[in-house]
């Protein structure tokens, strides 16, 4: 078999197998004229003679943190393809002074997670959760009780962060008559516009909102941006939504609410720990759908992030611009 020198795969196991599928493989062999190397980023030390001549490393979960070490197995790394979602565990001075280039399938990864949360968006304001597991369970098929949901004509969708998800979702719900709102303290008033958003404050928004749905990156500033107080606010009969990251709400407050307020319904994707403690309310509370982190890339939505890669390298290869760029920014010194 004939191997390129120009690139290698350096992921875990089972994201190799997962993100580049074989007609995504088949694809990256045509571009570089070989098969492509696979090398676990805990074997790479010893394979520095296989490495010494790599331009191109395709990468995604479990893929090496850049540093100097690593540039020293890399010296002629030109771009890493990381064919997953953020990238701010890889982003770091060492990679920003060596001037290679990162590309992330983050867009891509993007897509599932709108599409699932569009879907239980609709579901929140049509009341599904207290149908299925409050009123259905005591047999009660009442059509009086419907009476009090929200629909999809008028009520309104509150999106805390408007970044690739939470645009994805804003364009989703613009095929319906809801109002959408939202908080993202860095986007002008004039770009929410033209997103058919209009932008509040975070209290207007859990106070007014008819569901209310988490899209902002986990970061120094955002953790435990989610409180009680907040939360408090949210309407009778309104909808929380968390496909973004469980340590964005203060540890314990979200548990608790939900238990004070049967009335409101949550659907909960990400949790902290993974999977919660046997003894948590989200396991059995009658207004909680619980989820296994599956909003984002699962099974064959994988490939689509290492398509996206095997695109990002063509153009690349063509003196193209690339479409999913990270543009890297030195830190304040």
């Amino acid at each position: 078999m004939t191997y390129t020198p120009d690139a290698v795969f350096c992921l875990g196991n089972s994201a190799l197998e997962t993100i580049y599928g074989p007609i995504e493989r088949a694809a990256l062999a045509s571009l570089l004229g070989g098969q492509i190397r696979v090398i676990p980023p805990r074997e790479l030390a010893a394979h520095m003679d296989d490495l010494k001549n790599v331009r191109f490393l395709l990468g995604g979960w479990g893929s090496p943190v850049p540093d100097a070490a690593f540039f020293e197995l890399f010296p002629k790394l030109e771009l890493y393809l990381y064919g997953a979602g953020a990238t701010d565990h890889i982003e770091n001075e060492a990679l920003r002074e060596s001037g290679v280039r990162l590309t992330s399938a983050i867009a891509m990864n993007a897509i599932p997670v709108a599409e699932f949360t569009f879907a239980v968006m609709i579901l929140g304001l049509k009341n599904v959760v207290h149908f299925v597991n409050q009123r259905f369970r005591n047999r009660a098929f009442d059509f009086g009780y419907t009476d009090s949901l929200a629909g999809t004509y008028r009520s309104r969708v509150g999106l805390v962060s408007l970044g690739h998800i939470g645009r994805l979702v804003a364009e989703r719900l613009r095929t319906t008559d809801v109002e959408i709102t939202a908080y993202d303290p860095f986007m002008s008033s004039e770009t929410a516009a033209r997103l058919g958003v209009r932008l509040v404050s975070l209290e207007t928004l859990f106070t007014e909102s008819d569901v209310v749905s988490l899209h902002t990156p986990l970061n120094a500033k955002t953790m435990g941006m989610i409180t009680r107080d907040l939360l408090d606010r949210m309407k009778q009969g309104s909808t929380f939504i968390n496909t973004a990251r469980a340590r964005l709400i203060q540890k314990g407050h979200l548990e608790a609410f939900l238990t004070d307020r049967p009335d409101v319904q949550a659907f909960v994707d990400v949790t902290n720990p993974e999977p919660p403690p046997a003894d948590s309310p989200l396991w059995t509370l009658g207004n909680v759908v619980l989820t296994p982190h599956i909003a984002g890339s699962k099974g064959p939505e994988c490939n689509r992030m290492g398509q996206a890669m095997v695109e990002e390298l063509r153009r690349y290869l063509a003196g193209e611009s690339l479409n999913h760029e990270i543009h890297l920014r030195s830190s304040p010194r």
